[in-house]
């Protein structure tokens, strides 16, 4: 849906002299789903009609209304007209002959925080118990239990993981998939510490439920005390779809993708003097850098595999320095625990940042473990470093530039989703141990990897229902992250879930339960309009 809008003046206002009380926006429709009284996207365009009524204001968010009167259903709007008051503003949707269709009264707005909406976590719902037992068959059912220690561990599983895909989809008809971990998803009331290596399992084999679902894959985490066996002959007799669970002393628990926070604005925080950046010198890295320098570091180090001779990096250098900060380039690879060992003692930073990394897009069935490898490497390989040099610096913050690939699972994008969920797992595991730590799933960023997209794939994302982030929307989730103090890993992205609804499959998939709810046709028994 397209909205342009004009702006009339009608007396003053507290804005100011001439400010706008009237604003028309035409509404052009691309059409929307079928058997709802007004389609989202154009009630949607229609409320962004506000801004023309305040044009140098902060952005804000709709969030109480007085009345909302549908006048002539199943009539597709063409105008939308709204009126400022001191308090609220009214809407009218009209008819191309200019007769209203929807009224909306006394509607109010609140700032926006730049954080709101971006912020998510996965969390844990319980379930009701599978209503039987069953045995398993060997045949059509095959069970892989997986068990890693250290993040070091992540890149066999993950080869191991490919492998066994691989195989299944070579097998005609094709096997039913169990993977089963033990402790590599966080779950309130674990204790000890978390298998970061077996995590990386979950990350890809939530991409094989979107590349494969005629596998049907279900990923179990169990608890300590938990007996496998017994969960599996419980699990085969689930008539409810659950694809992603945990088990804990003989409760059952679903996983789901919620919103999280209230996206207050933060206050600007002060950084350490001393940072370290990972992949310093990616498009990532480097708003990194200039973002450290804005908010008080004054020795940043940028670790990057070419060093100086990357494109770019003589003229940050240059700009950091004007800016007050003295910018430190080495050229190296991460996964070099001289290399990173040497700097951090060189540097004392109070704060390392890994963003480094690489993608080698590629479905499951082109994937081999020297493709995976590469991916996996900057990543685990990274993380793993700075995990055993940092281990005896409980003063340093580590944060972890993940991808929402790990947490919900990318087609395309196996053994990179594989390398970001051990992350996210390696974060709860510093966290456990008393060293902060924070990953950041994010979404794609309109700079970086995605900003290489070309069009036709950038359009691909959002009708998908992925919008990529603005710079400074990510660092501002960034400072939310800091400014907070919580060790553990953070979901931040940009989702529709009317877009994500459209693209997914019926009935739901599990982790998509409580964020995503299809519009029900109209005068069905559980409408509300009967």
């Amino acid at each position: 849906t397209q909205l342009s809008v004009s702006r009339g003046e009608r007396g003053g206002t507290k804005g100011g002299a001439g400010a706008p009380r009237e604003a028309l926006g035409r509404l052009v429709a691309a059409g929307g789903p079928v058997g709802v009284a007004v389609a989202p996207g154009l009630l949607d365009a229609a409320l962004h009609v506000l801004a023309g009524l305040q044009p140098d204001a902060p952005p804000s968010l709709p969030f109480a209304l007085d009345r909302l009167e549908l006048l002539q259903p199943g009539v597709v709007p063409a105008w939308v007209f709204a009126s400022r008051g001191e308090h609220a503003s009214d809407l009218r949707l009209l008819d191309e002959d200019g007769r209203v269709c929807v009224a909306i009264t006394g509607l109010r707005v609140r700032p926006l925080g730049r954080t709101v909406g971006l912020e998510h976590r996965l969390a844990w719902v319980p379930l009701e118990l599978p209503p039987g037992e069953a045995e398993i068959d060997g045949a059509h059912d095959w069970v892989e239990i997986f068990e890693g220690a250290g993040i070091e561990d992540a890149i066999a599983g993950t080869h191991r993981g490919l492998a066994l895909v691989q195989r299944a989809l070579a097998t005609q008809p094709p096997p039913r998939l169990w993977w089963l971990t033990r402790g590599a998803i966080v779950h309130p009331g674990d204790e000890g510490r978390v298998d970061v290596g077996a995590a990386a399992l979950w990350g890809l084999g939530r991409t094989v439920q979107l590349e494969h679902p005629e596998l049907r894959l279900t990923l179990v985490d169990l608890g300590p005390d938990d007996d496998a066996a017994e969960v599996l002959r419980r699990e085969i007799t689930a008539v409810d779809g659950e694809d992603q669970l945990a088990w804990r002393r003989g409760h059952r628990w679903g996983l789901r993708l919620q919103r999280s926070g209230e996206g207050a604005l933060p206050e600007a925080i002060t950084l350490p003097q001393a940072v370290l950046i990972t992949g310093g010198l990616g498009a990532l890295g480097q708003a990194v850098a200039r973002w450290c320098v804005a908010r008080g570091t004054r020795r940043v180090g940028l670790l990057g595999r070419r060093g100086l001779d990357t494109e770019g990096a003589a003229e940050l250098v240059a700009e950091l320095e004007q800016a007050g900060a003295q910018a430190t380039v080495v050229a190296g690879d991460v996964e070099d625990a001289g290399v990173i060992s040497a700097l951090i003692d060189a540097l004392s930073p109070g704060l390392v940042i890994h963003a480094a990394g690489i993608r080698d897009d590629g479905i499951l069935t082109q994937q081999t473990d020297a493709r995976a490898s590469r991916v996996l490497a900057p990543k685990i390989g990274g993380a793993a470093v700075l995990d055993a040099v940092l281990a005896d610096r409980p003063g340093v913050t580590l944060v972890l530039f993940s991808s929402l690939s790990g947490a919900l699972g990318a087609a395309g994008q196996g053994p990179y989703a594989a390398a970001n969920a051990s992350l996210d797992a390696l974060a709860e595991d510093r966290g456990r141990r008393g060293l902060s730590t924070i990953s950041l799933a994010f979404g794609p960023w309109a700079t970086g990897m995605a900003g290489q997209l070309g069009d036709a794939q950038q359009e691909r994302l959002r009708r998908l229902g992925v919008g990529t982030l603005a710079e400074a929307e990510a660092l501002s989730c960034l400072e939310a992250a800091l400014a907070a103090g919580t060790s553990g890993a953070r979901v931040v992205a940009r989702l529709d879930p009317v877009a994500i609804g459209a693209q997914l499959t019926d009935p739901v998939p599990s982790v998509w339960r409580t964020l995503v709810r299809r519009p029900r046709p109209m005068g069905s028994a559980s409408s509300p309009a009967s």
